[in-house]
């Protein structure tokens, strides 16, 4: 099966579209735990009710090559799972820099997905796509962070407000694919990759309900990888209303950290069984 249906396939067999982000941070962890032992006993608490893991880069980087082997290990561990497993680097570079990005992440790690920035254009993206036919690459479209907005938001005719209607925005869609604010330029690219190859998703950030119906507009048909739950304040109801039906919402502290003391795989696995439930409820 390709990463799209193995993730179908939990969504149905579980009924989650929770992915349990794995953003280890030694300041918050229970004391005197590897990074590796720590997501290790989180992914296995919570993989009944988790239709992807989604293990963030940068914090691994962030403990050198130690670091680096904890997130081989991590990813080892999802594949004895049988849990998808997304990782969030968000390469973006075109050539062979993007094929040996593709290499590393796709193939020496063995992920089934990865985020994927457009920044440079199709070229990319390209590459992660031809590299595994099978695998997903999720391209940051409308991301969660406050910011995103000052060029995400950007249009020919300069900046498009956040007041504007989603019926509004999702009229733009019809425009030229140069037209209208970047990120509906972004979601039309991948979507034309998209028919070409297939395996092409989207990030966008549940901070961002006003962009959603506009997106699916633009983009139809689409996975959607959706950030910016829990901590992040994002709205939950809106995903589960505007997303596609086999959207992926993640969460990372709300469950990794729980709590932070021995009963921390327990409570993460308490926490996960919390969001996949109102999630459903919302839908």
């Amino acid at each position: 099966m390709t990463t799209r249906q193995r993730i179908q396939d939990r969504q149905q067999r579980l009924a989650t579209h929770l992915c349990v982000g794995l953003d280890p941070d030694p300041a918050l962890m229970p004391p005197a735990l590897e990074i590796e032992d720590f997501c290790v006993a989180v992914m296995e608490a919570t993989a009944p009710f988790a239709c992807a893991f989604k293990p963030n880069v940068a914090f691994f980087e962030a403990c050198g090559w130690q670091g680096w082997k904890a997130l081989e290990v991590v990813c080892q561990a999802a594949r004895g799972l049988d849990v998808p497993l997304i990782l969030d680097a968000k390469r973006g570079d075109i050539g062979s820099t993007a094929r040996r990005y593709a290499e590393a992440i796709l193939g020496r790690l063995g992920a089934d997905a990865l985020t994927v920035s457009p920044y440079l254009g199709a070229d990319a993206v390209t590459p992660f796509l031809e590299y595994n036919k099978d695998a997903l690459s999720y391209v940051l479209c409308a991301t969660s962070n406050p910011s995103g907005i000052e060029f995400q938001g950007s249009s020919d005719e300069g900046e498009v407000s956040e007041s504007r209607s989603s019926d509004r925005l999702s009229a733009r869609a019809e425009d030229a694919p140069s037209a209208g604010p970047l990120y509906l330029r972004v979601a039309r690219m991948a979507a034309g990759l998209s028919r070409s190859f297939g395996n092409v998703g989207l990030v966008v950030g549940a901070t961002r309900p006003e962009a959603m119906a506009a997106v699916r507009n633009a983009a139809p048909g689409l996975a959607w990888l959706v950030p910016g739950v829990g901590a992040q304040g994002g709205d939950l109801a809106a995903v589960a209303q505007q997303g596609p039906g086999d959207v992926v919402f993640n969460v990372s502290r709300g469950i990794l950290y729980a709590r932070t003391d021995g009963e921390f795989a327990a409570a993460a696995a308490a926490a996960a069984k919390g969001w996949r439930d109102a999630f459903n409820d919302r839908r």
